[in-house]
């Protein structure tokens, strides 16, 4: 199933993305079907994927380095999610390391009671250059996780403190 996966259909629909993302229509109508695609069951982890597009292979170890000098404002980002439909922390874990392969530090879910449901949660990537890609100078975007929509931008410390240990 995975070599099928990996030899026909990720080439496939290889250039159809790649035509939808150079195509003349507007900057917000490519982020969202990018964003709200379900990627392919593959394996690939990121130092594959930017192998594949000719970035070698030391560059995750770079990013991993040059992630560890950075503050974890800077490698953050701030999620909230729709009431009536929970978005749990493995289902974010598995979303971005489906398209980011294990670079995610941690993630911080709203504190809230075992009845309640989190509205809102951080996300702490290895390196910021995750961020970067994400956010695509865009100051948020939309992502569909399990067909429950959550939107993310960066994090922004609020009163001067982290909320980091």
């Amino acid at each position: 199933m995975k070599k099928i996966l990996n030899e026909v259909c990720h080439k496939a629909f290889q250039d159809i993305m790649e035509k939808a993302m150079m195509s003349g229509s507007s900057k917000q109508t490519v982020i969202e079907s990018k964003l709200t695609m379900v990627p392919p069951p593959c394996e690939l982890s990121l130092s594959e994927r930017m192998s594949h597009l000719g970035l070698g292979g030391d560059m995750m170890s770079t990013w991993r380095m040059k992630g560890n000098n950075v503050p974890y404002e800077e490698r953050s980002m701030f999620l909230t999610f729709s009431k009536g439909y929970p978005v749990a922390e493995w289902e974010i874990r598995e979303f971005f390391t489906s398209y980011f392969g294990d670079n995610i530090e941690s993630i911080i879910m709203q504190d809230v009671k075992s009845n309640e449901q989190a509205l809102y949660a951080r996300i702490v990537f290895v390196t910021p250059e995750i961020v970067e890609s994400i956010l695509k100078d865009e100051s948020k975007v939309k992502f569909s996780i399990n067909g429950k929509h959550v939107w993310m931008r960066k994090y922004v410390k609020r009163n001067g403190k982290s909320s980091f240990p």
